[in-house]
């Protein structure tokens, strides 16, 4: 069972998460070159700064622990994870 502060921590990190991709997959979704380009370039940044900083690390293993935690809570134990 979780806490309300755990609730909203893992919350926040997936939200913060999620703002952080969306421009990534908002360009690629568009139909001018030269936006999805820019796209990859988005992605391919965040990957450099989520592989290779102390806190981008950080946040991605949150990021998936939080995902996988939220999963648990709403799904019940048997999530598949």
């Amino acid at each position: 069972i979780m806490s309300n502060k755990q609730f909203i921590y893992s919350s926040t990190i997936i939200v913060l998460g999620f703002i952080q991709t969306t421009p990534a997959f908002l360009m690629l979704a568009s139909t001018n070159i030269a936006i999805i380009v820019l796209g990859i370039f988005w992605a391919i940044l965040l990957a450099y700064i989520w592989s290779s900083t102390i806190i981008g690390r950080w946040f991605f293993k949150e990021w998936y622990r939080c995902t996988l935690r939220l999963e648990k809570f709403i799904f019940g134990s048997n999530a598949g994870c």
